[in-house]
């Protein structure tokens, strides 16, 4: 297998996409453009009931800060962001990193924005701000890095301000 470009990493904030939701995403149906799980009401609700804290939804300062935390992680670590887009309920981002594996770059990543969220009382200090895991897609073909920029950059529907 070919060494990677880049990592294409998604994560979600803490709250938004529950089990039995339209836009819930599972390990197994996590690719672009694949068709999502089935509603299921009834796990929708039953999720819910066992969040520990509220939904989050990132409004301009929240996204302006987890920005600012992912650009500096970045350059501190030497890595080189290439895309970057922060929506209301996720963030995505395409990144070449040294590090592997790629999850340990996404649970760098959600750290370092949940410290700087905390240190700056943007969000409460026990709250959860993002939810389990992420999706981590490796990225070794030239043309699959292209498609990722511009799916991040120009998909995701109107820049927010």
């Amino acid at each position: 297998m070919p060494e990677p470009i880049a990592f294409f990493l998604t994560f979600t904030t803490y709250g938004s996409h529950v089990p039995g939701e339209p836009n819930f995403v599972n390990r197994r149906q996590n690719g672009l453009g694949e068709p999502r799980p089935n509603l299921h009401p009834g796990l929708a609700a039953k999720s819910r009931e066992l969040m520990t804290g509220l939904a989050v939804v990132l409004d301009r300062p929240l996204r302006l800060a987890t920005e600012q935390a992912i650009r500096q992680h970045c350059d501190h670590r030497g890595w080189m962001l290439h895309a970057l887009n922060i929506r209301t309920n996720h963030v995505h981002l395409v990144v070449t990193a040294e590090h592997r594996p790629s999850s340990d770059v996404l649970g760098q990543l959600k750290a370092r924005t949940t410290r700087v969220l905390r240190e700056t009382e943007l969000v409460p200090g026990d709250a959860p701000v993002w939810s389990r895991h992420g999706s981590t897609i490796v990225i070794s073909e030239q043309v699959d890095f292209e498609e990722v920029v511009d799916y991040v950059l120009f998909r995701q529907g109107a820049w927010l301000t």
